[in-house]
């Protein structure tokens, strides 16, 4: 399996799509703090953005969905050669 930055741009694309429907309408925010600020009382609401539409996030988003997809099909091929 090759790593993500060596998909064609078609198969990344396929990957930042999926990303993007996950974020599409929803409310998520994203917190730009350590959660342990929750501990001490210093967490306010401008430490937390929308996550919608954050090129970055997706990416990174995309770059999970695409390791666990990855994952998932070498347990597959595993479990085949196995069986």
């Amino acid at each position: 399996m090759v790593n993500f930055e060596n998909l064609s741009d078609e198969e990344k694309e396929f990957y930042y799509d999926k990303a993007s429907e996950f974020f599409e309408g929803r409310d998520l925010l994203y917190c730009t703090r350590v959660w342990s600020a929750w501990n001490i009382g210093t967490m306010r609401s401008d430490d937390f953005y929308s996550a919608e539409g954050d090129d970055d996030l997706i990416k990174d988003l995309a770059e999970h969905i695409y390791d666990i997809v990855k994952v998932k099909i070498r347990k597959s091929k595993i479990k085949n050669i196995l069986q």
